[in-house]
């Protein structure tokens, strides 16, 4: 994994920098025991106010939205709106894997993402005593957005993981933090302690330097498949027929509000729907029609390779326990680094998936969406193509091609310095895993073909091969590199298959080895 910075000053009126982003900085430092409504009382008259007063504005942050539709084919052919809806569907593209699979999964117990679902139960289930650290698991389980900061900012914001927090000694506050004996660091955590000694237990409440989200200020066209379109690039009639509709008069408008639940449902249709915007706004629509056909279509594997391969990444090692009749991989004994990449894939945000997988269809109408990115004018185009993962969940056995982000540098005042002669310090931020890895070592596990990840244990294996009734005499075992390529089969196999090894393995014959016999 490499490690990109998310930079440590602001531009003053020069070309936006895509490589850099701008810095967080606290302002009017105070410390903050409570977040906001926090101690609202709903049984209370007082505090009932202020409760109305909340919901309240969550209800003014529906989306609003005129929606063109064809009542002859019963379908949507596109919505109109401005920045607020296309925000939130680019901010899709930030999310980690591991925070879509939570979200839907609490929203219907359709699957997507083929079995990674499966992964994120075993990492549920999986005892906390085999983790580097006693956080890891809980962090794991809700990675953080890279851009959590900016997705603040939209008017409606489903994800629903707590915002980073940060803390510092009580010198925090005193002329004498900045002085040799402090590091001046922060936490995002209390069970820290500061350089000079002092736990870390204060929380920070600090304001954002920010620009808004992703685009601002225009009116945009969303077709049924999700690809976006400026308003002005296209004559209306013109678009209509590339839509393919030619009576006019069977279109009608309808104007829809769109709250968190029917963006959530957009966000899990979009990954197993050609038509999501039709499944979510149209009534009787049947929402289970786009899965099924979904699952019946053969996966393609277009990859990237030429942009993403390297030859000199760290290979990873398993055994393959395949059945030799129908050439399927029923388990894989593994190490912890093993299992270290596949937890890493959940923090891995949406965006950096599709430009390491070009195209797979499975994966719905997210392409369309990635390419609307690509072809838009949005200042932070970059941050939505190639998102990293989020400060403190980099992973040193992750082969794939992703950056990680470096905590922004934060500075005490309301500004920034602006010489060389003021007394200013910036404040690192301490990460939790300086190790990289998530797992403790040396363990052995079994991950099944879907996803299923347990500690090793010969007993356990028998009885599997007895529950899928495979003869021993059926039995094999081939040793598999896992490098850049095949992490990337991995990759798209644990998206869009529920037999992930077997679907990722089935062209590698060649790189099959038998293990060396031990003496």
């Amino acid at each position: 994994m490499n490690h990109v910075s998310t930079g440590d000053h602001v531009s003053t009126g020069d070309a936006p920098n895509f490589d850099e982003e701008p810095p967080i900085t606290p302002i009017n430092l105070e410390l903050g025991d409570h977040d906001l409504y926090d101690d609202v009382d709903r049984n209370d008259f007082t505090s009932l106010s202020i409760w109305d007063l909340y919901m309240a504005a969550e209800k003014e942050n529906m989306l609003k939205l005129k929606v063109l539709v064809d009542k002859k084919q019963n379908r949507v052919v596109f919505v109109e709106s401005d920045g607020d809806f296309v925000n939130t569907l680019f901010s899709f593209l930030t999310m980690p894997i591991g925070t879509i699979l939570r979200l839907t999964l609490k929203q219907s117990e359709t699957a997507i993402l083929g079995s990674m679902g499966t992964l994120y139960q075993s990492l549920e289930n999986l005892e906390a005593d085999y983790f580097e650290k006693e956080t890891t698991k809980a962090l794991l389980l809700r990675p953080r957005n890279p851009y959590d900061y900016r997705c603040k900012d939209l008017k409606l914001n489903v994800d629903d993981t707590e915002a980073t927090r940060y803390y510092g000694c009580n010198d925090m506050y005193e002329e004498e933090f900045f002085s040799d004996k402090h590091s001046a660091s922060l936490s995002t955590s209390q069970l820290f302690r500061c350089s000079c000694g002092k736990l870390m237990d204060q929380k920070i409440q600090f304001t954002a330097i920010n620009d808004g989200v992703f685009i601002q200020g225009r009116m945009f066209i969303v077709t049924d498949n999700l690809k976006v379109i400026q308003q002005s690039t296209k004559p209306s009639w013109a678009l209509l027929k590339d839509l393919g509709i030619k009576e006019v008069a069977s279109l009608e408008e309808e104007n829809i509000n769109l709250g968190v639940k029917e963006i959530l449902s957009l966000l899990q249709l979009s990954f197993i729907s050609t038509t999501p915007l039709t499944d979510v706004l149209l009534k009787g629509v049947d929402h289970t029609y786009a899965a099924r056909k979904m699952e019946q279509e053969e996966t393609h594997y277009i990859l990237k390779s030429e942009d993403v391969l390297s030859s000199d990444t760290k290979k990873i090692t398993v055994k393959l326990n395949i059945r030799k009749s129908n050439n399927t991989v029923l388990y894989a004994e593994a190490g912890e680094d093993f299992v270290d990449f596949i937890f890493s894939l959940l923090t891995i945000p949406l965006g950096s998936v599709l430009r390491l997988l070009v195209q797979t269809p499975k994966l719905g109408c997210l392409t369309n969406l990635y390419k609307s990115v690509e072809s838009s004018c949005s200042t932070y185009k970059e941050h939505l193509l190639s998102p990293p993962v989020a400060p403190q969940f980099g992973c040193k056995n992750q082969p794939l091609d992703i950056e990680v982000m470096h905590h922004p540098r934060y500075y005490k005042g309301d500004k920034l310095p602006v010489n060389k002669n003021e007394n200013w310090k910036a404040n690192a931020v301490v990460n939790p895993n300086p190790s990289e890895v998530f797992l403790k070592a040396p363990e052995t596990f079994m991950v099944t073909d879907d996803l299923i990840v347990t500690p090793f244990s010969f007993i356990s294996s028998l009885f599997l091969l007895n529950k899928l009734k495979v003869p021993i005499d059926d039995m094999m075992i081939r040793e598999m590199s896992i490098g850049q390529e095949e992490a990337l089969r991995l990759l798209e196999a644990c998206l869009t298959s529920k037999s992930v090894l077997t679907t990722a393995f089935k062209f590698k014959e060649v790189n099959l080895k038998k293990p060396k016999q031990e003496t």
